[in-house]
């Protein structure tokens, strides 16, 4: 597609260099290299978006080796998960070896191993989010969609990659509701009634207390929660942090205020931005 090489295109220096070097590196070692994720999603919707993760076929800790050392910047690797961070200034681009994955039991962090990028895909979240862009010199610029994420794009749907998707990982229950609401999109009628299945059999309290607050964090930074803590009590309920915790009619209309007082605050006062999370 011809707007992805322009999208590529108009990223900033630094990371341009990056792909490109990428390219190169990945060519010398025999591997490919594709940019995946949300930044694919977010260039097709228009939207910014200079957080680059880039699956490699290949080591994906060799790779950005070598890179470091042409660049003369720093990198750290996660051995375990064959995972690597370049840092560049002040962006931090992550490379991944093309992986799928084991769940030892429900809930629990995946144990990884090597694989394609059609595999690596089919072990994301959402449809939306499981496509991707080689950045390889025969098909630069290509999108790559195995799963039909580009279909639901089009129609605004949240639709899970396979039926376990919620119980191997329940965080994307959140993940689902902030898609949805940041996006004004509907998840797909069997993605809510897996979504709705996995609720009742308790995959919330399966979430460890640092990944569910990391969830609830990442919800209460979007623009205007409120949609979102409305959304979640409507599917969840809000049991799963406290058995007692139930919203009534005039928490709704606190909430509703505190948001109008916290839009208010940032339109008219030179003060530092507000710690929304911490104040919800």
């Amino acid at each position: 597609m011809k707007s992805l090489r322009r999208k590529l295109k108009s990223l900033p220096p630094p990371l341009k260099e990056v792909i490109s070097l990428s390219s190169q590196v990945a060519e010398s070692f025999n591997y490919r290299v594709y940019l995946v994720g949300g930044i694919v999603r977010d260039f097709i919707l228009g939207r910014e978006n200079f957080d680059l993760d880039i699956v490699v076929e290949g080591d994906a800790i060799k790779l950005v080796k070598r890179l470091a050392h042409i660049m003369r910047v720093k990198f750290c690797r996660h051995i375990f998960f064959g995972t690597a961070t370049l840092y560049l200034g002040d962006f931090k681009i992550d490379f991944a070896t093309a992986r799928k994955e084991y769940y030892p039991r429900k809930g629990a962090l995946p144990r990884v191993f090597p694989s394609t990028l059609k595999e690596d895909l089919f072990r994301r979240d959402f449809t939306i989010n499981a496509m991707a862009i080689s950045l390889n010199r025969d098909d630069y610029g290509k999108l790559i969609d195995y799963y039909h994420g580009l279909d639901d794009l089009k129609k605004g749907l949240i639709r899970i990659l396979y039926k376990e998707s919620f119980l191997d990982d329940p965080t994307r229950i959140f993940r689902a509701i902030r898609f949805e609401r940041r996006f004004s999109f509907f998840m797909e009628k069997n993605t809510l009634l897996l979504l709705k299945e996995a609720v009742r059999e308790g995959v919330l309290s399966w979430i460890d207390e640092h990944r569910l607050r990391n969830e609830l964090f990442l919800i209460l930074k979007e623009a205007n929660p409120y949609r979102y803590i409305k959304r979640i009590n409507t599917l969840l309920g809000f049991k799963f942090i406290d058995v007692d915790l139930e919203l009534k009619r005039e928490d709704f209309l606190l909430l509703q205020r505190l948001e109008r007082s916290i839009e208010f605050y940032h339109q008219f006062s030179s003060l530092p931005k507000l710690n929304i999370p911490i104040i919800y």
